[in-house]
């Protein structure tokens, strides 16, 4: 009863915890970006009114205004037409560098005149800004306009995949043959492949999960970037095309063993 008493202690004791750290993070988190969405604001007026020198005060100690003037004309072609604006956190990542913590949020800025533009702000633990980094999207995210319905087609295609996996997986239990229990976990075996492309970047990557792989795309406009995710069942597909042969397989060999054992009789 005392080992009983003793364990739901500590199974509440250690969800306390996760759940204070879920709180923290998430407060954490929510400053962050509601101190990075400020700093965004602020500079977006600013590009709107033209007012060149106040943008780069925002960010004086990133670099020089030199190495400034770039980024400054970028927003200034994209946004100069714009009047009211929306913004919305789409990443927050935080980590170490050489004992400091720097934070990156991403805010995706629409406007009234129908652009849409990506600011990633970085700053570091006492607060300065580290880096600025401005990017239009509107042209690629018109070029994706495609992705919903290569996202349904593909939805439909893991709905059939899973389908047949199930039906291979049945079919494997059900019938007799050696080795049933490998075959039996081969048929959850999905093989996929993934791509990313973009403007700038071409990459492949495979991957084999266990029971099912759902195949999708996801669009990064931070990056200009398109993922495409294929699997297929890979294991289902090879017992489909081998189960009548080890079923074959299985009752031959039984054959011969009761022929064997009454030739023995």
């Amino acid at each position: 009863m005392m080992q009983t008493t003793t364990k739901h202690k500590l199974g509440a004791l250690i969800c306390a915890i996760l759940i204070l750290t879920l709180l923290f993070c998430g407060c954490e988190i929510k400053e962050d970006v509601n101190t990075q969405k400020q700093l965004c604001e602020k500079m977006i007026d600013r590009v709107i009114e033209n007012d060149a020198e106040g943008a780069y005060a925002l960010v004086n100690d990133v670099g020089t205004k030199e190495e400034f003037l770039p980024v400054w004309e970028e927003m200034r072609s994209a946004l100069k037409e714009s009047k009211s604006y929306e913004i919305k956190a789409t990443g927050w990542k935080t980590n170490i560098n050489n004992g400091n913590e720097v934070t990156q949020v991403t805010l995706e800025v629409t406007t009234d005149d129908g652009k849409t533009c990506q600011f990633t702000v970085t700053t570091l633990g006492d607060g300065s800004v580290a880096g600025l980094h401005f990017l239009d999207s509107t042209d690629f995210i018109e070029s994706t306009s495609y992705v919903p319905a290569v996202k349904i087609v593909l939805m439909l295609i893991s709905l059939a995949f899973a389908a047949f996996t199930v039906w291979m997986f049945v079919d494997a239990i059900r019938r007799r043959m050696k080795r049933k229990v490998w075959w039996v976990l081969l048929c959850l075996v999905h093989g996929g492949i993934t791509l990313v492309t973009g403007p700038s970047q071409f990459n492949i990557k495979f991957d084999v999960k266990l029971v099912f792989g759902l195949s999708d795309v996801a669009v990064y406009n931070s990056s200009l970037a398109v993922a495409i995710g294929i699997f297929i069942p890979v294991g289902a597909i090879i017992y489909f095309f081998m189960r009548k042969k080890l079923s074959a397989q299985f009752e031959a060999q039984n054959q011969t063993k009761a022929a064997s054992a009454q030739e023995n009789t």
